[in-house]
């Protein structure tokens, strides 16, 4: 982008026939996201006002500055590229000014046909100088200031040059970053040729010689004298490219079921886009819908992070009938990786569990850098996800209801004001009730479920089969328990299932939801079995963890709890936790435990 000034617009200026069109279109056609620098035409030995007195090279432009190229900064007449030319005079310099961020290439486009419009109408206005002047100048500090993602955000992103010249003399240039704070900097030189050239250094390299967060100079000049170099340049800007971001997991990248998918809205969830074509120029892809209709299903919530006006965004789901599918929706134009960020944190879920699904690759590699560990999809791959590994998960009367639960959830967090009520006491008028039950025909899918979505509260990081789950319920030794909650505003379904040793009194293995963490659960199931296995014989309740990276919240409650390690370790890296059987946990008493009447678990 170049600085609007008040120089007459010129007609596009057509390249000879030797230019390397092709060249310049090849890469920018690669282009994912670009900064927006305003370069303008400034003097390396400018003294600005005295010069127009002092300086015998001094050629003032209609705005008094000095004229260092002949003709300005020309647009060059070349489909699908952007090229500039410049012919330099004495003492003539490209400079712009940082920090710089990253525009997608539609955003870039935007932006720069705006920039043409308001430019042509600031040079046409009928203004006295003064006031013209200061609109010009204002304009051009502003588009400096457009919202864009950090530089580096991205793990490729390069400023890049293109340059060519149909000189038959090759000439050095040097690109030049000054810090405005200090007197670091950062400094390479460059051949221009008749042969295309490019330019590519890593932004890294650059910031560390300068903080390219903070405000800086960045300088393109010709070595030597100047006067009559012709250049001409493509990309003068920082860069990332499309095939820095091929939708490929990273190689650590976790390979768990997906639990939550956040879609983009425009041109994903509907043709069109709603602040352009406005809600009837929305057409609304019935196949993404179904697939989201599917996946709610299976379980799987459904969410939106979307850059958008929110009350008209909701006003569209809404006329399509399909708003309550999503939970906590992000609508905004924040990055989408706050929103995602956000999502995560009011559902209380990991990111790692997340799926994005975006149109624009831009939107998907700044979620991606954010969030490395979350998976990203293209809208064209919508067809596929239910084909997925990632996303077959069991279905179980559970998962139909899930989003229903966290919605239940939702009414709950209105119902509390932490401002005025006392959270103990808000659980107390919950009415929460814990049923513990023997794994069953009918539970052993949802406990099997548990297994494989559970992280946090996963005590020993363990994964079961379907076989094994059944055949813990055909083991004498083991008593298999599903855990059920519900309270005044829902059932919560099955939210836990546990592997009880009663012979010993050691909980082998234990799975709870998220859904039921800080609602004082778990001090009630604690309680019930500290009665259980003391009836039993034994002075302590062992419970088994094995740590992993993702069940830290384990050992944090079980440390809340009172449990203490044992002194001597379990085999392999496996920790035995003891609490006294004649411990009382003091809120415990706040969620009521019920059996059934049938089941016994003393003699089961």
């Amino acid at each position: 982008m170049k600085e609007t000034t008040w120089r007459s617009a010129r007609q596009r200026y057509l390249p000879p026939a030797e230019f390397p069109a092709q060249a310049f279109r090849s890469y920018q056609s690669r282009v994912l996201a670009r900064s927006q620098l305003v370069w303008g035409e400034h003097c390396t030995e400018c003294s600005f006002p005295s010069c127009q007195f002092t300086c015998a090279f001094y050629t003032p432009r209609p705005d008094l500055t000095c004229q260092r190229f002949e003709n300005g900064i020309e647009s060059i007449d070349c489909a699908d590229a952007q090229i500039t030319r410049i012919v330099f005079r004495k003492w003539g310099k490209l400079e712009a000014t940082g920090p710089a961020g990253l525009f997608s290439t539609a955003a870039s486009a935007r932006l720069g046909a705006i920039d043409r419009f308001v430019g042509a109408g600031l040079v046409a206005a009928p203004l006295p100088f003064e006031p013209k002047q200061n609109w010009i100048q204002r304009w051009n500090r502003w588009k400096n200031r457009w919202p864009s993602a950090d530089v580096l955000d991205f793990p490729e992103v390069k400023f890049t040059i293109e340059a060519w010249t149909p000189s038959a003399h090759p000439f050095e240039m040097t690109l030049t970053f000054l810090s405005g704070s200090d007197q670091r900097m950062f400094q390479c030189a460059f051949t221009v040729s008749r042969q295309y050239m490019r330019l590519e250094i890593s932004a890294r390299e650059i910031a560390g010689s300068l903080d390219l967060d903070q405000p800086y100079l960045v300088q393109i000049e010709p070595v030597g004298d100047a006067q009559g170099r012709e250049i001409y340049l493509g990309l003068a800007d920082f860069r990332t490219l499309v095939d820095d971001h091929q939708s490929t997991p990273a190689r650590d990248q976790p390979v768990g079921a997906i639990k939550v998918v956040v879609w983009d809205l425009d041109n994903t969830l509907w043709d069109g886009t709603l602040a352009d074509d406005g809600l009837e120029g929305l057409t609304l892809r019935r196949d993404v819908v179904e697939t989201i209709q599917e996946l709610d299903r299976r379980g799987i919530l459904n969410s939106i992070a979307s850059k958008n006006d929110a009350p008209l965004a909701v006003d569209a789901l809404t006329m399509f009938g399909i708003d309550h599918l999503f939970l906590h929706p992000q609508i905004g134009w924040e990055p989408k990786s706050d929103g995602i960020a956000q999502i995560a944190a009011s559902l209380d879920l990991g990111i790692d569990s997340f799926a994005f699904v975006d149109d624009l690759a831009f939107e998907r590699a700044q979620v991606q850098v954010a969030h490395p560990t979350i998976a990203v999809f293209p809208e064209t791959d919508t067809a596929g996800l239910l084909a997925n590994p990632r996303f077959d998960v069991p279905v179980t009367a559970e998962s139909k209801r899930r989003r229903e639960m966290y919605q239940a959830e939702g009414h709950r967090a209105q119902a509390f004001n932490p401002m005025k009520t006392d959270y103990k006491a808000f659980v107390a008028s919950c009415d929460i009730r814990l049923t513990i039950t023997p794994v069953s025909a009918l539970t052993a899918e949802r406990a099997f479920e548990l297994t494989q979505r559970t992280n946090q509260l996963n005590f020993r990081a363990s994964r079961y089969t379907r076989a094994e789950v059944a055949r813990l319920a055909e083991d004498d030794s083991i008593t298999p328990l599903v855990l059920s909650c519900r309270d005044r505003f829902g059932d919560y379904g099955i939210i836990g299932f546990l592997a009880l040793d009663r012979s010993s009194g050691t909980v082998l293995d234990l799975f709870m939801s998220c859904r039921v963490q800080r609602k004082f659960v778990e001090h009630a199931l604690v309680q019930y079995l500290l009665g259980l296995v003391g009836t039993l014989g034994q002075e302590n309740l062992r419970i088994l963890y094995r740590p992993s990276t993702r069940n830290e919240a384990s050992a944090r409650l079980l440390k809340e709890l009172g449990f203490a390690p044992a002194p001597v370790p379990a085999e392999g890296d496996e920790i035995t936790w003891l609490l006294p059987t004649t411990t009382v946990l003091e809120n415990a008493s706040l969620v009521t435990v019920e059996l059934l009447p049938e089941f016994d678990l003393e003699s089961h």
